[in-house]
């Protein structure tokens, strides 16, 4: 066997394994730096099959990726509109921007809504990151 095949054998069994080796993932509380690096490792590999296999495995893991990220902002999103149709005399999504880093806003905010500082500055830290995306 040439080292070719051998990293055709390695591909296709990776291919075939779970699919957090084709870029699937838990994007709420998994890490993309960690996705990117199994993605570099396998992309290595593809490339050592032949520049085809790796542009393929690139596009597949690119596309699943996204999905899964996609994923967990709609997600995301349906949460704030759960908690936001649990409070009809204050809506969340307009005035998450107030938050900012201000913990007194969060804590009038936590008031009003009878929850805790800590669920709304976390609730801003995770807006702020979806839509840096």
């Amino acid at each position: 066997m040439n080292d070719k095949q051998a990293f055709k054998r390695v591909y296709d069994r990776l291919m075939e394994g779970p699919v957090l080796f084709r870029g699937t993932y838990d994007a709420k509380n998994g890490s993309e730096h960690y996705m990117h690096g199994i993605s570099t490792v396998i992309e290595w590999i593809a490339q050592e099959i032949s520049e085809e296999t790796r542009v393929k495995y690139e596009a597949t893991f690119s596309k699943n990726m996204k999905e899964s990220e996609d994923n967990a902002k709609i997600k995301f999103l349906r949460e704030v509109v759960k908690d936001n149709n649990r409070y009809r005399n204050f809506t969340i999504l307009p005035h998450a921007h107030t938050l900012g880093s201000d913990p007194f806003a969060a804590l009038r905010i936590g008031k009003a809504t009878n929850t805790s500082v800590e669920r709304w500055m976390n609730m801003r830290q995770k807006l702020t990151m979806w839509n840096a995306y």
